[in-house]
């Protein structure tokens, strides 16, 4: 076996070198080996080869830029991406409700919150996601968290029945009452 260079200590590997790493390795000894320019966690009891492509790299140059964007936003834009965890969703759901004219369409945007996949529906009906939103809301009358809620309800209500999927909060009171 040929010596490798290691980039960062100056230091070459031989295959006695590399004997020695085996051997710590089945001592249940953890080490940190050097690969093209990142650092890998090698585990005593790794039980498959793991092959690395530089996707992790992309995501944190993406995680990079999310941060400076983070960091420009107002405070209610940081507490409405609190809950929905992605930066485009957040811009579009403030662009959405911006556009809103009356408390149904704030309630059919955070419909479709639920139907994209972004948060649960349990999430939309609780007070401090509604109190989140509704900065976002320009002169709309009644806008209220309560009566947020009740138009949210009356949709998911709908929504439900127009998939066939009983409401779990409904069963719930059902169940109660009981």
């Amino acid at each position: 076996m040929e010596k490798k260079d290691d980039i960062r200590s100056g230091e070459s590997i031989d295959d006695r070198d590399l004997h020695e790493v085996l051997s710590q390795l089945r001592d249940g000894n953890n080490m940190v080996f050097y690969f093209t320019g990142n650092y890998h966690s090698i585990a005593p009891k790794a039980i498959s080869i793991q092959h690395f492509y530089g996707d992790s790299l992309a995501r944190a140059v993406l995680r990079q830029n999310d941060a400076q964007v983070l960091q420009s936003m107002s405070r209610d834009e940081k507490r409405l991406f609190m809950y929905l965890g992605d930066l485009r969703e957040t811009h579009a759901c403030i662009s959405l409700l911006e556009c809103c004219t009356d408390v149904n369409e704030v309630a059919l945007v955070a419909a479709g919150l639920v139907k994209r996949g972004v948060v649960q529906a349990s999430t939309i009906r609780r007070s401090d996601f509604v109190e989140r939103l509704l900065p976002f809301c320009k002169d709309i009358k009644h806008l209220k968290v309560s009566n947020v809620n009740a138009h949210l309800n009356r949709l998911m209500k709908q929504l439900n029945a127009l998939e066939g999927v009983s409401d779990p909060e409904d069963a719930a009171d059902d169940d109660e009452t009981k």
